[in-house]
Parts: C-alpha cells; structure tokens; sequence
C-alpha cells in the first residue's frame, strides 16, 4: 500500500498596501522567508486595496495608514462586504475609535516577531485555547489592571499608558505580564480580543 499525502497546509494570505516602496519592499523581505506566510499582492491606492482584497480575499490586509489617504470608514465596510473575513492591520492609532473585530493595531513596540504572533494568532481567530466563557469572566483583576486592559484596548503604547495613569513604563509592563498570567494569554492582540468579548469595564 503506498503512503498517504499528506495535505499541504494553507499558508496565510497577506496583501500588502501602502504609498511607501521602502515599506512595501521592506515587509516582504520580513515576511518572505517565513513558510507559512504568502504575499498575495501589494496595492499603492484605495483602488487597488479593493480590488485585491476582493480578488483575493486574503486573511489580513496589512495597511501602512501613515502613508495612505484613505477614507477609511468606506473602505472599511467595502473589505467586509468583499471579504468579511479579511482583517485589517493598522499602524498606530490614527483610527483607533473603529471597533470592528478584524481590525488590528499595531503599536511602535510591535516587533517582526509580534507581528508574526499576531498573524497566527488572529489567522484562526482564536485569542486563546479556550473561549471566555463564565469562569474566564471571574477571574478578577485589581482596579489598576482592569484600567490597563482598557487602554490597551484602545490602542494606546505602553508609554501613552503610563502617562495616562501616571507610572512608570515598567510599571505598566509588570502589570501586563501579570494580566496576561491571570487570563492566560501571551500577547497584545489577544488581550484585545479578550477584552472585547468580556467587555472589561474600569472602575
């Protein structure tokens, strides 16, 4: 008998978009020597953005908003209308008040490795093994972690935290690494994802 194939394993799909060569050519050279990871197209405008994500229907949109004059509201809901399950990464906070699940941000902490985390974190859709379900929403955070958590949430770097909440940058580090031990999760993305679902309101 001979052996069974094994079934290839879908690599992530990613269109890169952005009005910066240096960006576009930079990413790929991060991003191509990684297996599991295809760069299906990369787009300069709005129109291009559509139309790719709309051929391709990737799983993320990686969108360099420094560089593009978007209208991002429109844009936004033409993706979910083309490609409902595409999300979108961003830089930055520059439209941190859409809260749409399939939107990611990136901060200026986010390193090649983080973005990789996210990648496969987010590509399943998945934020941690399990779902928050009634024991996850009682795990209790102190006042402080639970006002983290929402400042993560909107987006904001660890040094816009510790101005906000007037502490050190350290502080604000330690408080996550304990917030992520508590919720069992490993990273920035997942802790939004987290914070979502659960909806952690600050005291």
């Amino acid at each position: 008998m001979g052996l069974e194939s094994e079934e290839p394993i879908r690599k992530t799909q990613l269109v890169l978009a952005s009005g910066s060569r240096f960006f576009l050519e930079g990413m790929t050279l991060i991003l191509k020597i990684q297996k599991n990871v295809k760069i299906v197209a990369q787009a300069s405008d709005s129109t291009e953005i559509v139309k790719y994500v709309t051929l391709f229907k990737p799983d993320f949109l990686f969108l360099d908003n420094r560089t593009l004059k978007l209208n991002f509201a429109n844009l936004s809901s033409l993706i979910d209308g083309e490609s409902p399950n595409t999300k979108v990464i961003l830089f930055g906070h520059r439209y941190r008040n859409e809260r749409s699940p399939n939107i990611i941000y990136l901060t200026k902490e986010t390193d090649a490795l983080g973005l990789l985390e996210i990648l496969e974190t987010a590509k399943d859709n998945s934020p941690n093994k399990g779902t928050p379900g009634e024991e996850s929403q009682k795990i209790k955070l102190t006042r402080t972690e639970l006002r983290v958590v929402n400042l993560v949430k909107s987006g904001l770097t660890n040094k816009e935290i510790a101005k906000r909440l007037s502490i050190g940058e350290g502080t604000v580090k330690a408080h996550l690494r304990k917030i992520f031990m508590k919720l069992n999760l490993q990273n920035r993305y997942q802790l939004i994802v987290y914070a979502r679902k659960i909806e952690y309101k600050s005291y």
